[in-house]
């Protein structure tokens, strides 16, 4: 594998990353000693307000929801990224909903730095599967870092399926796994992930991210989800069942839908935006898709949700009688 370091300007690499000093509960464990105080961090001695841990409290039963704050496009963000840092973004065209792996490595130029791939792939929920992986890698130059975004990967039941922080092909392309809490552990509300990457990309990353970007409530309820193997099989046990029912109902309905490995279902619904908008009146939310390429299409109520009267109620809504029934868009529509 190339050196990453040698893509990151000089700026970057001379960055001390900042050290934010022990936590108590490490030094007392270090030291074998109880009732440290704290004073290196500017920290109120009082502690926090009792009306915030009072609204605290009140909130965690809705942590699984995504805060305010523009969230609706959280998964379009790869352009705004790359446009942010003064690079240029080339998308390449979904093939049958998919990733095309093999045009997106015929994409890549001398200048491709960072390639950003889903899978399962928000919106459609489709996934490319191992033996595809292992050709782009192999395909790929070493002086690209390839990103997966796996933010799905726990819902997929498919042994083709490619782990992406186990299959990384020979390691001379640099692969960045990137995983959430936010899906399948329900803390969407905490905002908090990881990144599996080779040692240098870490360094690197750790050179430039700002100091406690993950808050100490979101570590602890991180930490407590990894351990909580009954939630995990509850909620893919949900998932499986309402997949089943969705699919079953737009089968039944006539509304075209693109297979989905993840929580979520694509439905061909003619005008999107107004399917969206006659929802949004009954107090059913979903999302106009036309941000992602797909004004047609809505995403289906998500199965892992919980509030089937709002799922019901999607589904009679579409089933309204002189509903319009319409097949998929071709592949060569799908953008990525």
């Amino acid at each position: 594998m190339s050196d990453v370091r040698s893509f990151v300007p000089e700026w970057v690499r001379s960055l001390t990353p900042y050290s934010p000093g022990k936590p108590i509960e490490e030094l007392e464990r270090e030291l074998g000693i109880c009732g440290s105080i704290k004073l290196a961090s500017n920290e109120n001695p009082l502690g926090p307000s009792p009306r915030a841990l009072a609204a605290l409290a009140a909130a965690l039963a809705d942590v699984h929801r995504y805060p305010d704050g523009s969230s609706f496009h959280l998964f379009v963000i790869y352009r705004l990224i790359v446009q942010a840092a003064g690079g240029v973004p080339r998308s390449v065209p979904l093939r049958d909903f998919t990733h095309d792996l093999p045009a997106m490595v015929r994409a890549v130029g001398p200048r491709t730095r960072v390639v950003f791939l889903g899978n399962p792939n928000n919106p459609t929920g489709t996934i490319f599967r191992r033996p595809a992986w292992e050709a782009f890698l192999a395909a790929m130059p070493d002086h690209v870092v390839v990103v997966a975004d796996d933010a799905y990967a726990e819902y997929v039941d498919d042994d083709d399926y490619p782990d992406t922080i186990r299959v990384r092909g020979d390691g001379k392309v640099p692969v960045v796994t990137l995983r959430t809490f936010s899906k399948l552990y329900g803390l969407a509300g905490l905002r908090v992930g990881y990144a599996v990457a080779p040692p240098a990309v870490i360094d690197v990353l750790g050179r430039v991210r700002q100091p406690f970007s993950v808050n100490s409530l979101a570590q602890v309820a991180a930490c407590a989800a990894l351990d909580d193997d009954d939630h995990v099989r509850r909620t893919l046990a949900t998932n499986r069942a309402g997949m089943a029912y969705l699919t079953a109902a737009f089968d039944r309905l006539g509304l075209a839908h693109v297979p989905s490995a993840a929580n979520f279902i694509l439905v061909h619904v003619g005008d999107g935006g107004a399917v969206y908008q006659a929802l949004l009146r009954r107090g059913v939310i979903v999302r106009p898709m036309d941000v992602y390429g797909f004004p047609a299409h809505v995403p289906g109520a998500r199965p892992g949700d919980g509030r089937s009267p709002g799922r019901e109620r999607a589904l009679r809504r579409r089933a309204r009688p002189g509903a319009r029934r319409h097949t998929p868009m071709s592949a060569s529509e799908g953008y990525r």
